[in-house]
């Protein structure tokens, strides 16, 4: 007898049952889907705490900026010559004006082809009053770059925060090519953010007529002064091929921006006014409520998750589609109007 043999273990060689393997593959999707939302959520909501941290940023070296010269907002073109009919062709948007304050980038130096860092005839009107010349390599390195008493190193950006918006329908249709290629700050989702900056011209405005103050709160453009223009952002509010996601902001798409290019006058003002305006100050005695004051003299303002800022397919661009696309300013008790979309709004510049 051997007695290797006698004590040589029994191996089994049974396998997995196809039910068995049709529950682990189950579980496994079971488990996936459970944490694929919580993982996006997550995401999103690390990119939103990243993109209020760099409007933070600006906030603070704008108002570092007021500070030092004399409570003059930043920006190197005047609010109303931002807000004029020519910028509403020429492309050139607000937080490209105060990063030529905060960041730098202005130079005497000719500009050059275009291939050349240099770029020329910058700004928001058509005539040469209204340009200047920048070296996009300066924007944002830090390095003093004095014009005019104008340092430029407020604000240091990476090369991630700081993006052109070069691909044709990135930015306004007919939009200069210069402005095209001059950067822009972007949220941390790749859209740009916009600034609205309060004009100083605003007029002051009593009594209970609320057309008034509407027309005093917010305009298309600075032929009637306002506290903030529209045409500040045409650039980016009626591009069709927006940002890293390409979202089209104009009425007609499936989904577009409340405040996009192709609203009426009336919608601008209405839902400018709930984006803009203090919910914490309506003007009293006056239904349905108008708001008496703005966010602050400066109000960042990214477009969120979704690449629309106001976008129509969020809770609240469902519920304005009822009023006629006008998002409602405030309810008795200061609620927010913000709060039914997924946008990220800082006001300071006080």
């Amino acid at each position: 007898m051997n007695a290797t043999n006698s004590h040589r273990p029994i191996v089994s060689t049974r396998g997995f049952s196809l039910m068995e393997l049709l529950t682990v593959l189950f579980i496994i999707v079971l488990v996936m889907g459970i944490l694929l939302p919580v993982l996006g959520s997550a995401r999103n909501s690390a990119r939103k705490a990243a993109t209020q941290s760099r409007m933070s940023d600006v906030d603070r070296a704008a108002g570092q900026f007021v500070l030092d010269n004399r409570d003059r907002l930043p920006g190197y073109f005047s609010v109303s010559d931002m807000g004029s009919s020519d910028n509403g062709q020429r492309g050139f948007s607000a937080m490209q004006n105060i990063l030529l304050d905060l960041a730098g980038g202005l130079t005497q130096a000719a500009a050059g082809g275009s291939d050349s860092p240099i770029l020329g005839n910058v700004g928001p009107l058509s005539s040469a009053a209204g340009q200047v010349n920048v070296d996009i390599t300066k924007i944002g390195a830090g390095a003093a770059t004095p014009n005019a008493g104008r340092a430029g190193a407020y604000l240091r950006m990476g090369g991630d925060a700081l993006v052109p918006q070069d691909r044709p329908g990135q930015t306004l249709g007919s939009a200069q090519d210069v402005h095209r290629r001059m950067p822009t700050l972007v949220d941390t989702w790749g859209n740009p953010i916009l600034a609205w900056v309060e004009d100083p011209r605003a007029p002051k405005v009593t009594g209970n007529a609320r057309a008034t103050y509407a027309n005093a709160f917010a305009q298309v453009n600075s032929t009637n002064p306002a506290r903030f223009y529209w045409n500040a952002n045409a650039a980016h509010l009626s591009a069709n091929l927006l940002g890293r996601a390409g979202t089209n902001q104009n009425v007609g798409g499936v989904r577009s921006s409340l405040i996009g290019g192709g609203r009426s006058d009336a919608q601008i003002q209405g839902n400018l006014a709930a984006l803009l305006g203090s919910p914490a100050f309506p003007v009293p005695s006056i239904t349905p409520p108008i708001p008496g004051q703005s966010r602050g003299r400066v109000v960042l303002h990214s477009a969120g998750q979704d690449g629309f800022y106001l976008g129509s397919d969020d809770r609240g661009g469902k519920l304005a589609a009822s009023t006629g696309s006008v998002v409602q300013y405030s309810s008795s008790g200061g609620i927010d109007a913000l709060q039914d979309f997924d946008d990220v709004v800082i006001g300071g510049g006080n």
